[in-house]
């Protein structure tokens, strides 16, 4: 049952992220079809992070889940600071912390998902600067 949860709200997420940034309209239904259709490869594990920053009160919030090849949840986060950071540091502060929780349970096999363009292109190597 936590696992739908977890799933359908990063649906409803994904859904958000389109209309916010891509001014797309997304039906529920869609959403919920994606939600069902995010599972990594067998044998692998998948990270979503997504990082929220309030200028106006020096403040951050971080979401995090891993989830397995089956779509089944192995574990998740929601870290809130009273500290100012950028969103890329935000967006990298969650990608550590989810990279510490996959470590402790010996996982090794990752793919990391997050709306953040800049940290994608940070991970793979194809930014100089941050």
């Amino acid at each position: 049952m936590c696992v739908h949860i977890a799933t359908g709200f990063w649906g409803i997420w994904h859904a958000r992220n389109l209309k916010v940034w891509k001014e797309k309209q997304v039906t529920p239904e869609l959403a919920m079809q994606w939600s069902s259709k995010m599972a990594p490869e067998e044998g692998r594990v998948k990270l979503n992070v997504d990082a929220s920053v309030v200028t106006s009160m020096a403040s951050f919030s971080i979401r995090m889940i891993v989830r397995n090849h089956n779509g089944e949840f192995i574990c998740a986060q929601n870290i809130g600071r009273s500290w100012e950071v950028s969103v890329f540091e935000a967006e990298a502060w969650g990608v550590l912390e989810v990279l510490k929780c996959t470590r402790e349970l010996r996982i090794n096999t990752v793919d990391i998902e997050t709306d953040s363009l800049l940290m994608v292109n940070a991970i793979t190597k194809r930014l100089e600067n941050y």
